[in-house]
């Protein structure tokens, strides 16, 4: 048996005693909310609405700008500086 397991029986057993929820709780070191939480279990939520494709911003880099772009910062002499910095060199 799992301390859990032993806890929810002692529980259980002392509301059985018409022990009030908070004194229960108190007596058991289990929170009111934890108690609530089980008696009534959230509703499992369904699954999210698929998003749309979006469409690429007109200023996109085509690949082969792309790809000359990082060509240039991944030069030796750029490695140690921020986009911002090669920018402006």
């Amino acid at each position: 048996m799992s301390a859990d397991s032993i806890l929810d029986d002692a529980f259980a057993a002392l509301i059985g005693l018409a022990v009030t929820v908070v004194a229960a709780c108190a007596l058991t070191g289990r929170s009111r909310a934890t108690h609530y939480r089980r008696l009534n279990p959230p509703a499992l939520k369904s699954d999210p609405i698929p998003q749309a494709e979006r469409a690429k911003p007109p200023s996109t880099l085509s690949e082969t700008e792309r790809a000359r772009v990082l060509t240039v910062i991944n030069q030796p002499a750029y490695q140690n500086l921020s986009i911002c910095q090669i920018w402006a060199r």
